[in-house]
């Protein structure tokens, strides 16, 4: 095999096959029926807005960030006290 084909060829090749094959399911009533009910779905959906956003994502990291030196405390004491008693050496 070319390695041209290998490099040029092939990508296109499964290019052209992936939009063959999404535009023919496309043409599914079925499957157009979901993403007309998806679609649909979408439009009621409440977008947060950009301060919104912002505010959960600061929550988010904070409370990560929280539980990981809340694990490592519980993890210090509790191989303080393993050693401290002589299970761990």
């Amino acid at each position: 095999v070319d390695d041209a084909f290998m490099v040029y060829g092939l990508p296109v090749l499964l290019l052209l096959i992936g939009l063959w094959m999404s535009f023919r399911a496309v043409h599914v009533s079925r499957f157009a029926d979901f993403l007309i009910s998806v679609e649909a779905e979408m439009n009621k959906v409440t977008w947060p807005t950009r301060l919104e956003l912002w505010r959960s994502s600061m929550v988010v990291i904070v409370v990560i960030f929280f539980m990981a030196a809340m694990l490592f405390t519980f993890d210090l004491v509790w191989a303080y006290l393993f050693k401290a008693t002589g299970i761990l050496q």
